[in-house]
């Protein structure tokens, strides 16, 4: 539908796409594809613009971002040459997102989404897959017979085995749910496409980094004792202290996961909290039945 306050700048960059791009788009992609924008776009979208102004302006050290005319440019050549006195502001230091995506990830995602969209992808993805293919060995266990017929004997063989698996399958889930949840989310009121849901995934997997380096170290440490302790029946925690020590320490970070999760939704789509909680939600039943289903066919 057109909009009357808003003129049509150019269409999406994607075939498959095409639908137009007004002046009043604020996101550096297309809301309902996630494509990218050129910079030639964005350059005609105010907003888009001001931004790439302000970011330009922060790179140079600038507190305010100047209008690029000749006025402007001669005036700031005296104004710093080198007999002049008055020092030159400094940018505000910004934290690395590996560090501000904790307390801020909705803020944090955003600003990867629109600058570096593919930064750490591919190793946060790793990691994440890594961490749950080792943790859930941890938490359901292994007995000593499947350790046997696989030919593992050592705390390293696990470590190794999961490690080269989990990797590949973190970064094909990636990619994978990122299609999942952003068609959801799209159902829900989102704004944005599989690029803008990676980002998401991908980042919302940092609080896995410490979870597996605590797999690998309880693994290492208790052996494979860890994985063969007796668990009582309907529980997830056995009679080794370590595994007693890893669930409960995993569940906060898997928690605090899922919080980063939902706000980096939120904001990167443009939905509310709850909705992008419902995004994931109905994500695990689609990929639930889709296993079931499966499981059953096979069968």
């Amino acid at each position: 539908m057109a909009k009357a306050s808003a003129e049509v700048i150019t269409h999406c960059p994607s075939p498959k796409c095409g639908k137009p791009i007004y002046s009043d788009h604020s996101n550096p992609w297309c809301i309902e594809c996630g494509e990218p924008l050129p910079d030639n776009v964005q350059e005609q979208i105010p907003q888009l613009r001001e931004l790439r102004t302000k970011a330009s302006a922060a790179r140079l050290g600038l507190t305010e971002p100047r209008a690029v005319d000749p006025a402007g440019l001669a005036h700031r050549v005296v104004s710093e040459s080198p007999g002049s006195q008055l020092p030159r502001p400094q940018p505000e230091a910004q934290p690395h997102p590996l560090l501000s995506v904790w307390l801020e990830p909705g803020a944090t995602i955003s600003r990867i989404a629109s600058s570096t969209p593919m930064r750490l992808y591919y190793p946060l993805a790793a990691v994440w897959g890594a961490s749950f293919n080792l943790s859930r060995a941890i938490r359901k266990g292994i007995s000593a017979k499947q350790l046997a017929e696989a030919g593992i004997s050592s705390a390293w063989g696990i470590v190794a085995v999961n490690l080269a698996y989990g990797a590949v399958f973190g970064i094909v889930a990636l990619w994978a749910l990122s299609f999942l949840f952003a068609w959801i989310a799209r159902r829900l009121g989102g704004r944005g496409g599989a690029r803008q849901v990676r980002t998401v995934l991908a980042w919302s997997s940092v609080p896995h980094i410490p979870n597996l380096a605590l797999a690998v170290l309880v693994l290492l440490f208790g052996g494979t004792a860890v994985l063969t302790a007796s668990h009582p029946t309907g529980t997830s925690i056995s009679d080794h202290p370590l595994q007693m020590v890893f669930v409960l320490i995993t569940s906060v970070l898997g928690f605090w996961g899922l919080v980063i999760s939902v706000a980096g939704m939120s904001a990167i789509m443009e939905i509310s909290g709850p909705r992008a909680f419902g995004v994931y939600l109905l994500g695990g039943i689609v990929v639930f039945a889709t296993l079931l289903l499966v499981i059953v066919g096979v069968r």
